[in-house]
């Protein structure tokens, strides 16, 4: 139990602390250009076809997940770009209403990765990393699916 508070500790430290350091350089960098960007991404308008193609990139910190909002249409073909911005390991997952999708495998500090899915039914999926502590420090997001 000891050791869950010292990880849980350590973890609000890094994500206090790192966020302004550049893990390249030993100078402190801005975070107002993030902050200032709108969190809510969705896909361009698309022509009308049987399935539309999205791609979009997610940033993993070592304790957030960039956007915190995504939006996409029901049975579009979803690409998510997800590059791990982090010190850390992290993972990534979405569920919710039965759907469930997640890479394999943890990012690496540095790593990216692809994970390609059909969009589901209409509703609100939860975005998390499935490492322990993570999901409870506000390392999630939302995939909100729109009707077609």
């Amino acid at each position: 139990m000891a050791a869950f508070f010292l990880v849980a500790i350590i973890m609000a430290y890094i994500a206090i602390i790192l966020p302004g350091y550049n893990a390249k350089s030993s100078a402190p960098i801005s975070t107002t250009t993030i902050k200032q960007q709108n969190p809510i991404i969705s896909a361009p308008p698309q022509p009308a076809q049987n399935s539309t193609k999205i791609r979009i990139t997610v940033y993993e910190n070592d304790f957030s997940i960039f956007p915190k909002i995504i939006n996409v249409t029901s049975g579009s073909n979803v690409y998510l770009d997800v590059v791990n911005r982090g010190v850390v390991d992290n993972t990534f997952n979405i569920s919710g209403n039965g759907f469930a999708y997640s890479i394999k495998h943890a990012l690496l500090p540095g790593q990216n990765s692809t994970l390609e899915f059909t969009a589901p039914a209409p509703g609100n999926y939860s975005i998390f990393s499935s490492i322990p502590g993570r999901k409870e420090l506000d390392m999630n997001a939302t995939l909100y699916v729109s009707q077609s």
